[in-house]
């Protein structure tokens, strides 16, 4: 699968619909997505792995003004 087309299957592009975002899909596995939006920033990583797996989600700055909405 391309690293967009899965950024748009999993929803990974409404977190931010206005954030430009750089994806890559990793061979033989793995996800990495920066995206930015003026003064905000997130970054998402996964990497599947038998007996391991490792997945993170970062941001600097929120579209939303409730704390609430961003969990």
């Amino acid at each position: 699968m391309a690293s967009n087309e899965m950024t748009e299957v999993t929803g990974i592009s409404e977190i931010n619909p206005n954030a430009l975002i750089c994806d890559f899909v990793f061979d033989p596995c793995g996800y990495s997505m920066n995206g930015i939006d003026g003064d905000r920033y997130s970054t998402i990583h996964v990497t599947p792995e038998d007996g391991f797996s490792y997945a993170s989600y970062e941001c600097v700055g929120s579209i939303y003004d409730d704390p609430n909405d961003i969990i």
